[in-house]
């Protein structure tokens, strides 16, 4: 007599588990990790990756998004059959979020006229470089300017105040204190003579003549990157004298 009996040989489950499912931009791929464990002893279960943003399948996961994951596993070992395994695939949701700038912030370095190019920078440029651009901020002559730092990118970054507007910064570049002028008082010689001289200066009015006089009139003006010793640039009049010539009888 033959008996017949039904087996039935159920899957094995697995437990799935995953790891951080929330993520800061950082300009390269990051997703969650799958683990599995449950696998019978001499069997190893492998994980494939596949990942969409939205209804759209993507290679990696880089830019600010929400995604979802989905891992298929596989066996390998023992009777490398995943169909003796439930389940066989698992997903989770996972977002990337907006990377956070510090507000670009006042130098406080000074700058003084010297003839050459100077570049002004944010105090806390080394730690923002890398993710911003910056215009007219380097400038050769005397005078205030407008720096403009903006975000690189604006779809993936923010600024520390939940902007991503550019910000502005000033700085100044202060007249050197250099100009001055020299009155020399003269006596005639019968020939045109030079009663002032300056340096870094516009000189009008008189500044050379021939005859005696007293009260010669002159101005001396600082040029555009040049100031008094003072800080101060307005022009200032100047008087000199050319004395009569004592005659030897």
């Amino acid at each position: 007599k033959t008996v017949s009996y039904k087996l039935t040989v159920n899957k094995k489950a697995l437990t799935v588990s995953w790891d951080k499912t929330s993520f800061t931009y950082t300009g390269s791929a990051q997703c969650p990790t799958a683990t599995v464990t449950g696998a019978v002893s001499g069997e190893t279960i492998t994980i494939a990756y596949s990942i969409k943003n939205g209804d759209t399948a993507v290679s990696s996961a880089i830019n600010v998004g929400s995604y979802t994951i989905t891992a298929t596993f596989g066996v390998t070992g023992g009777q490398a059959n995943i169909k003796n395994y439930t389940p066989t695939t698992a997903s989770t949701a996972f977002t990337i979020g907006t990377r956070t700038i510090a507000v670009p912030t006042a130098s406080t370095t000074t700058f003084t006229y010297n003839g050459s190019e100077q570049t002004y920078l944010p105090a806390n440029w080394d730690s923002i470089s890398a993710y911003v651009n910056i215009s007219n901020n380097k400038q050769t002559n005397a005078g205030s300017y407008t720096v403009t730092v903006s975000l690189k990118d604006t779809a993936n970054n923010k600024w520390s105040d939940n902007t991503t507007t550019a910000k502005t910064l000033t700085f100044t570049i202060n007249r050197a204190k250099t100009a001055s002028y020299t009155v020399t008082n003269r006596t005639y010689t019968g020939v045109e003579q030079t009663g002032v001289t300056g340096t870094n200066v516009t000189l009008t009015g008189t500044v050379k003549a021939t005859n005696a006089q007293d009260g010669i009139t002159a101005y001396a003006e600082p040029t555009a990157n040049y100031a008094w010793s003072d800080g101060t640039y307005a022009k200032k009049t100047i008087t000199w004298n050319i004395a009569q010539a004592k005659l030897t009888i």
